[in-house]
């Protein structure tokens, strides 16, 4: 029993599956109309636009009416529109997402036996999506059998391949091993070679390694920095630059044409030229900088040379919270003392010391003599609040209110000029005391 019973299981998923096919093959001979497709579209590009064509071949024994042609699927970056004898650009409009119906004008009667041909223009406009694709389209028609409206659709498709128009030609000679992102990077470190080689000196293209130069494309370190190069190419350098030449902004990540080629290869040999033309700037520029603070530092340094208003202007650049008044240490070899003007750190092997400073005024500088005694008898007072007043009387002596001389003094027991003395040739600091002398001039 349980074999008849599996036998006729058996025997009726058979009857089931024929009676399917049946149904299909029935489905597919009841159909009123034949499509097929015919293009020489084998590959489209951006400059490179194409046409393919629905042929719609009359099944049936009366007149087949084509209803509409739409377009059910197609790649973002492709444009469409019908295409039929004496339509121009200006006659036709290219479907959009919203309207996919193509239009044509002509949509008559099919008689029996007869073939109409509905042509379809497909363009790139802008940057394709390099790879294999497939148009969708959809065909609806209505017509007479036995009598009766029969009204159905078919769907036809059509495989296009899309690249970017020159791809094949300018980078071909380059696709041993190199892909189109991998590009960029190498232009940059073989055209930065090159410059290098050409127009820095010896002692710069010492530093530049052979490996950098391109000399061996497949060496490791050079393909890993042109990968590395041509990532940080593709995600900022380009759509950074891109937009700078008019045609809006761009990412050759999601798409490219030819203009992308063209701009890539451009942009990667500018910014090769650009980057050791940087570093040389650069280099320049920091040379600049450290020639400015080291004559800087040097106007700044003090010298034995220099007179008493430039020691003071020098303290005061180093220390503007600087009192007038300093600590007073004594050379132990020779007993002599002087001023100490700046702070003691550890990195300090030397110290100054500078002898005492007389200030003469004229005659008639009363004023100034009396904001200058007030300001140098006072131990909390700014050297700031001194050296304001004492360059208010030398730049300004007329009438004789101002100051005569500035000059160091001679002082029995200190020393007679500005030296710089080993830390350890001293003893300790005494209390700060006023450097300053001041007497009116004799003379006048």
């Amino acid at each position: 029993m349980a074999k008849i019973f599996s036998s006729l299981i058996v025997s009726a998923f058979i009857i089931i599956c024929r009676l399917d096919a049946f149904a299909v093959d029935a489905a597919k001979n009841d159909s009123l109309a034949e499509i097929t497709v015919q293009s020489t579209l084998a590959e489209i590009s951006d400059y490179r636009p194409g046409y393919l064509y629905m042929l719609v071949r009359n099944r049936s024994d009366s007149t087949l009416i084509i209803d509409s042609v739409t377009v059910a699927e197609y790649p973002k970056f492709l444009r469409l529109r019908p295409a039929y004898p004496g339509c121009s650009d200006s006659d036709m409009s290219f479907i959009t997402r919203k309207h996919s119906k193509l239009p044509y004008p002509f949509i008559t009667p099919v008689q029996k036996n007869e073939t109409r041909i509905y042509g379809v223009y497909v363009e790139a406009p802008d940057q394709v999506l390099p790879g294999e694709h497939e148009l969708l389209f959809n065909v609806h028609y209505h017509g007479y059998r036995a009598e009766k409206t029969v009204s159905g659709s078919i769907p036809v498709s059509q495989k296009i391949k899309a690249s970017a128009y020159g791809e094949n030609q300018i980078l071909g000679a380059l696709q041993n091993g190199i892909t189109f992102l991998m590009i960029p990077g190498v232009i940059v470190l073989i055209v930065t070679g090159i410059i290098f080689s050409l127009f820095f000196p010896e002692i710069y293209k010492e530093k530049y390694p052979e490996w950098l130069k391109g000399e061996k494309a497949l060496n490791l370190q050079f393909m890993v920095s042109a990968i590395t190069v041509s990532l940080i190419f593709a995600g900022f350098i380009y759509p950074l630059l891109a937009p700078l030449t008019g045609n809006g902004k761009r990412n050759y990540l999601y798409g490219y044409g030819f203009i992308d080629i063209y701009q890539m290869w451009l942009f990667a040999v500018v910014t090769g030229i650009a980057i050791p033309l940087f570093w040389k700037l650069g280099t320049a520029l920091l040379n600049y900088l450290k020639h400015q603070k080291s004559e800087q530092d040097y106007r700044k340094a003090f010298r034995d040379s220099d007179s008493p208003m430039a020691f003071l202007k020098k303290i005061l650049d180093s220390d503007p919270e600087s009192k007038a008044w300093f600590p007073v240490l004594t050379i132990q070899s020779t007993m002599l003392k002087g001023f100490l003007i700046e702070k003691d750190t550890e990195k300090k092997q030397e110290l100054w010391l500078i002898p005492p400073i007389n200030v003469v005024w004229q005659t008639d500088a009363d004023d100034l003599n009396n904001e200058f005694s007030r300001y140098r008898n006072d131990k909390n007072a700014s050297l700031d609040d001194i050296l304001k007043v004492l360059e208010r009387g030398t730049v300004e002596p007329s009438e004789r209110k101002g100051v005569k001389s500035l000059e160091w003094k001679t002082v029995n027991g200190y020393i007679e000029k500005p030296s710089k003395i080993q830390k350890g040739a001293f003893g300790t600091p005494k209390a700060p005391e006023s450097l300053f002398y001041s007497k009116f001039s004799e003379d006048e």
